[in-house]
Parts: structure tokens; sequence; C-alpha cells
């Protein structure tokens, strides 16, 4: 009986010309990670945000390699593994050496997946981009599961985001 009344009412309003939303409101756009760009261009690191946009203060940043962002040292340490959603690459050029690899497992594993970003570049949203191990084949998400990153030539690195 309630959907009876529910359909009348609604059919009552349409007759008297009063709209109702056919479709729900999508969420806010996403923050962009263009200031944090911008403020860290050509600083010599790379750095990593807990939330999608570069939101709040980053989890780490890195002028070199870090073999395993879950241990202590390195720019990145405890609990910042499997946690970033956005990453800036602020490299320099420096012999070559301006991408950053970014890899699923510690200690540069290519094998379990990885994706690269090329310096002066920013990836708003990890959730849209996916590990690729060395043949090419596209693995899980890079959302919340990064786990060491290391700088390479652009030569090194056949898996871009």
């Amino acid at each position: 009986m309630l959907t009876l009344r529910t359909t009348l009412a609604t059919l009552g309003l349409l007759a008297a010309g009063t709209t109702l939303p056919l479709t729900v409101a999508s969420p806010a756009a996403a923050a962009d990670c263009g200031s944090e760009l911008t403020t860290w261009k050509e600083s010599g690191y790379v750095l990593a945000w807990g939330g999608p946009g570069c939101a709040g203060d980053p989890l780490g940043r890195a002028a070199g390699n870090d073999p395993d962002w879950g241990q202590s040292g390195g720019g990145f340490t405890g609990s910042d593994t499997n946690q970033a959603e956005s990453v800036v690459n602020g490299g320099t050029y420096s012999d070559g050496v301006n991408i950053v690899a970014f890899y699923d497992y510690t200690a540069y594993s290519a094998a379990n997946g990885y994706g690269c970003l090329k310096r002066g570049m920013k990836i708003d949203n990890l959730y849209n981009e996916y590990f690729i191990n060395p043949a090419g084949t596209q693995l899980r998400r890079m959302h919340n599961a990064i786990s060491s990153h290391q700088w390479v030539t652009t030569s090194a690195c056949t898996a871009y985001m």
C-alpha cells in the first residue's frame, strides 16, 4: 500500500509540473596535485600522499632510492608502505636518472609489478594506475600498494603511468 501511495504522490507532483532528479549527483571532483608539483618541481624529491590529489601532509619524500617503505630509514618509513594514493616526481636531470620506478614489492621486485613516473609528472589518484610486470602483463592496482621505489633511466622502464 505504501508503494502505491508513493507512486501516486510522485505522479501527482509530476503532473503539477514539479520535477524530481533522475540521477544521483556525482561527488565533487578530487583535488589535483598541480600545486604540489609546482612546489616540488626540480627539487630532486619523489613524494607520496595517503590521499588522492596530494591531500594533507606527504607520507614521505626521498631524494634517493628506498627499497622498503615499511622499514625505518629512507624517505618512507613504518606505516608508509601500501598507503600511497597520489605521487609527484620532482626529480632533476641527474645523469639521466630522473624516472621514478614504484614497485608492488620491496627490494625493487619488477617481476611482481612496477610503474614508472617521468620527471615533472604527477598522479592525482593511483586507483586508476596498475602495476605491470616485465612481460607487459597488467597486474593489480597501484592504489595503496607501493612498497619500494628507485630512480632509473628512461631506458630502464617500459611501464609508464
